[in-house]
């Protein structure tokens, strides 16, 4: 008789011993358990399970063998000798000293890795010296609308009339001073066209020069009368 025979054997007559004993009957008994085991379906699951277990494992070991692995401070401190020893190897720094000295190694090692680890932050692109150059050129020849309604050169203080032409200097209470000889210099340093003043204008018209000139003819013809009346003068003396 083969098992399967065997265990079916024993479950009927287990059966029986409950009908009896419940006054029901065996074959009902026999059903109700027939209906309850199904075979089929708990060998079915019994291998996902194994699967699901299987797998499960598999994702938790390797985490917890990195932890395990990964060297900390706290791991550092309370380890012994020959773990601190196992820790320096894995660092790759000096093994052999006292257990004081083990400590201070991987500690250091640690640090330096964090260190390491700190993200630089991204350099500035520097312009190029031409452009720059551009730009201290156009900063050096900026020319605003002041407070006061000027048009003022910031670093000089130089004020444009509306030919663009500079013709003084602003001054702080809102006034504008007639342009300096210094002035000019400003204004020939950054190329400025520049009107000048008149009390700087040394420049003589041709009015000037002939108004001058008939000035100095007058004053010779009047000496030259003056000498001749004196020399008449004295030849009337002598001839008395």
């Amino acid at each position: 008789m083969s098992f399967n025979n065997k265990f079916d054997l024993l479950v009927r007559e287990f059966c029986d011993k409950v009908a009896s004993t419940f006054n029901i009957k065996s074959d009902e008994v026999y059903r109700l358990w027939d209906s309850e085991a199904s075979p089929s379906s708990s060998k079915a699951a019994s291998p996902v399970k194994a699967k699901v277990s299987s797998s499960s494992t598999a994702s938790v070991t390797p985490a917890a063998s990195n932890d395990d692995t990964e060297i900390t401070r706290e791991k550092i401190l309370s380890a012994n000798k020959d773990m601190l020893i196992a820790m320096c190897k894995k660092q790759g720094v000096k093994v052999t000293g006292k257990k004081d000295e083990l400590i201070q190694r991987l500690v250091d090692s640690l640090s330096a890795e964090k260190k390491e680890k700190k993200v630089e932050p991204p350099k500035k692109n520097s312009e190029p010296p031409v452009v720059k150059a551009v730009k201290d050129r156009m900063a050096e020849l900026a020319i605003r609308k002041n407070k006061f309604g000027n048009f003022e050169h910031t670093q000089t203080s130089l004020v444009f009339n509306t030919d663009k032409m500079v013709f003084g200097r602003q001054l702080e209470d809102g006034k504008i001073s007639e342009l300096t000889a210094d002035d000019i210099e400003l204004c020939k340093k950054y190329k400025f066209p520049y009107k000048i003043p008149e009390n700087l204008n040394t420049s003589k018209t041709l009015d000037d020069v002939k108004i001058e000139d008939i000035d100095e003819e007058v004053l010779d013809d009047d000496d030259l009368a003056d000498d001749i009346e004196e020399e008449e003068d004295e030849e009337i003396l002598e001839d008395e």
